[in-house]
Parts: structure tokens; C-alpha cells; sequence
């Protein structure tokens, strides 16, 4: 789940940064209808947030290796404890 939050992550910035120079070079020739742009990368926005957000808070159990969202002290699959 990390390598896909990671992968997400470089594939939203990248998009992002070219609906950025889109809009960018839009602008610069006087062609100031740049909404569907803006709305793209509003998206991109939200959804590198959301990948962000999910790969700060997200670990792997030492033990049974799948990915917790919680904090808590004993792993919910396996119920071992955590280090």
C-alpha cells in the first residue's frame, strides 16, 4: 500500500505541475478561460492531500506485515504486540 501511496503521490505532482505550467502558459498568451484547468488541479490538490495524509499515518505490522491506520498497541490481524 506504501509503493502505491508513493507512486500516487509522484504521478499527482507531476500532473499537477503540468496543469500548472498549462495554466501558466494559457495566461501568458491572453487566453484567460483557464477553468477546466483550475478544476484539475484543484483535484490533483485534494488527492495529494488525501495520499499524504494516508502515508503519514499509516504503518506496517512487523509480524504479519499488512498495513494499520491505527496507532494502537497490538496489531488488529494478528494481535500481536507492537514494538
Amino acid at each position: 500500500m506504501k509503493k502505491i501511496l508513493k507512486w500516487s503521490l509522484v504521478i499527482l505532482f507531476v500532473v499537477l505541475l503540468i496543469d500548472l505550467g498549462i495554466i501558466g502558459i494559457k495566461i501568458f498568451s491572453h487566453d484567460y478561460d483557464v477553468i477546466p484547468e483550475s478544476y484539475i488541479g484543484y483535484v490533483c490538490f485534494l488527492m495529494l492531500a488525501v495520499c499524504g495524509i494516508l502515508m503519514l499515518f499509516s504503518t506496517r505490522c512487523p509480524y504479519c506485515g499488512k498495513v494499520q491506520i491505527t496507532k494502537g498497541k497490538y496489531c488488529p490481524y494478528c494481535g500481536n504486540e507492537k514494538k
